[in-house]
Order: structure tokens, then C-alpha cells, then sequence
């Protein structure tokens, strides 16, 4: 899984809207392990250039706003990446589950190769922690068959908190299909009820309007009864290219 956590965090240079910016896992020595080989991975991925000046800016802003929080440690990172053009640093922050709870600027998104690692001393901090989690797209559990329980436990939470939820698997890469949900409550977009990728989309782009009884010469073509566009309509509840007279 660090691979994986990695290759998604560094996905060009972590500026995809599912970059995975906050990772949430319970303390103790497997933590500890995982935080290191998570480390060293960021350090061998190559950093790569961001959008433009205003990005970096802003990525080198939010990190030192973030660092100004003493619960914050820098696992690795945290700067940008001198004479490499608009570059930062891949970069592993590290903070406990009470300090998450304790200042929402935590939850401040760090547009580029971050993330957040929010390590909790058990399962109820880890719940507590996710109960203060603000509207995102996507959240992720890591676990197995014997975690069941707990998994579910989360989940109860998370699907309040995010629009697209995922098992074992890394949030990078959205696909246009009829089961995609690309949105999520706010903060993580202003129209939670609807996706802006997939096959549904242009929902979120239309206005609906009503016309009743309206003769066919004030009427669009689509709704004309006549149906001169041969589409394919819903008549009194049923499927139809038929015109209708």
C-alpha cells in the first residue's frame, strides 16, 4: 500500500482533484513502519512541475500555514524545489488525531504532492477524528476480511462525508461511466446532489422547465408531439419514439 499512497499523492504532482491529502490510520509500530516506507517512496519519486507560479505560491503557503501548527511534524518535504522551475518538494506531513479535531485548518487542501497523516491512538479516535472530517470526494478504507467491524463503522460515517465511496483501492482516476459520482457535500463542491463527471454530468449543467399545455408551435422540437426528431421520450410513464396524437 505505500506504493500505491505514493503513486497517487505524486500522480501528476498532486494536483488531480482526488489527490488522497489526508490519511487517517490508528498508532503504533505498524504505523510507524508504514510512515517510513511511505517516506521513502516520496522521496524517490522524482518531483514534477506544477501548473504554473500562482500554484506553487499558493502550495508553499498552505504547507507553512499547516507547519505553523505545532502538532504538525514534517516527515519529509515541506519546501519548494530551488531552481527547478514551478517544482515542490513530495512531501509527508504528521499529525495525532486531537490536533485534527482541534483545528479545522487542517483540513485546508494543499493543492500538489501532499499529504496529511493524521495517526489516532485507537478506534474511537480514529471515529472521532472522521465524525470532524469536512465534505470531501472520495474516501478510502485500508483493511481486511478481520476488520470488518470496524470498516463498517466507518463507512456509516464516511458516506456523509464524501460522494464517492472506495475499498482498498486509491482515489486517482475517475472514469465516465453511469456509476461515477464526482462530487460530494461542501466544502468539496457547492452541488452535492449531482456528479460533473460521468454519464449523468450534464444534470448539473441544466435548469428544468415545465411546459403545460403548450400547443406544438410553442414548444421545442424534442417535446412536439409529433417527435420530428425521432428521439426516444417517456409518454404516460412509458418509453417511446412514437409520435403522439
Amino acid at each position: 500500500m505505500p506504493r500505491g499512497l505514493a503513486n497517487s499523492v505524486t500522480l501528476g504532482a498532486g494536483q488531480f482533484c482526488t489527490n488522497p491529502g489526508l490519511i487517517f490510520m490508528l498508532g503504533g509500530p505498524g504505523a510507524q513502519r508504514f510512515i517510513d516506507d511511505a517516506k521513502a517512496r516520496m522521496e524517490a519519486h522524482a518531483p514534477a512541475t506544477l501548473l504554473n507560479a500562482n500554484v506553487a505560491r499558493g502550495l508553499a503557503q498552505a504547507v507553512a500555514e499547516t507547519l505553523q501548527n505545532p502538532a504538525v511534524q514534517r516527515v519529509t518535504g515541506g519546501a519548494a524545489v530551488e531552481g527547478a522551475g514551478f517544482c515542490y518538494a513530495n512531501t509527508l506531513l504528521r499529525t495525532t488525531g486531537a490536533a485534527f479535531r482541534a483545528d479545522a485548518r487542517l483540513q485546508t487542501e494543499h493543492f500538489g504532492p501532499v499529504t496529511l497523516f493524521v495517526v489516532c491512538d485507537d478506534a474511537d479516535d480514529l471515529r472521532g477524528a472522521l465524525e470532524a472530517l469536512h465534505g470531501n470526494l472520495t474516501a478510502t478504507v485500508h483493511a481486511t476480511d478481520a476488520e470488518m467491524d470496524l470498516a463498517r463503522s466507518l463507512y456509516d460515517i464516511l458516506r456523509e462525508k464524501a460522494g464517492r465511496l472506495i475499498w482498498n483501492g486509491f482515489p486517482t482516476g475517475v472514469e465516465v461511466v453511469y456509476a461515477m459520482q464526482h462530487g460530494g457535500p461542501y466544502p468539496a463542491t457547492t452541488a452535492p446532489l449531482t456528479t460533473s463527471v460521468g454519464m449523468t454530468a450534464i444534470r448539473r449543467f441544466l435548469r428544468p422547465v415545465a411546459f403545460q399545455g403548450l400547443p406544438d408551435a410553442l414548444l421545442p422540437p424534442a417535446l412536439q408531439d409529433s417527435n420530428p426528431l425521432g428521439i426516444w421520450r417517456i409518454v404516460d410513464g412509458e418509453r417511446t419514439r412514437a409520435p403522439v396524437g
